[in-house]
């Protein structure tokens, strides 16, 4: 599951030319108010293929790039948590849920904050999953 600030990081790079440039900034602020390291995200980002470039100076529309990034980080959050919930009440102890079910799970239970379109927090969910998929060691 996403489990560091770089996978996040590349979460919200996957969104922030559909839904706003902002977003992997505001990401980042999220994490470092919840208690996250910025530098180590930042070189985690640039290990991870990114390129480290200067904020924009102007956002267009700042409180939704807030909205997007604290939906991302909680939808994260809610991710593992729905993984080990129906991985735990799986019979079989090497079952996996399928991205389907994560994402459904998802689109049902995480709240949809004010300015945020369904089609926004549907994007996020899939670049979530998107980036589940890419970890081999724990790929839902």
């Amino acid at each position: 599951m996403i489990t560091t600030p770089a996978d996040l990081a590349r979460a919200a790079a996957r969104c922030s030319t559909e839904l706003n440039p902002a977003l992997p900034a505001q990401v980042e602020a999220r994490l470092q108010a919840r208690g996250g390291k910025t530098a180590r995200l930042r070189r985690d980002q640039l290990q991870a293929g990114g390129t480290e470039t200067a904020p924009p100076s102007r956002y267009l529309e700042p409180t939704l790039a807030v909205a997007l990034a604290s939906l991302l980080v909680n939808i994260a959050a809610l991710a593992w948590k729905i993984y080990e919930d129906l991985r735990s009440n799986a019979k079989a102890a090497d079952a996996t849920p399928a991205p389907e079910v994560l994402a459904r799970r998802l689109r049902l239970e995480i709240e949809l904050p004010q300015g945020v379109s369904e089609a926004q927090r549907d994007r996020l969910i899939d670049a979530v999953l998107e980036e589940l998929q890419q970890r081999p060691d724990q790929t839902p």
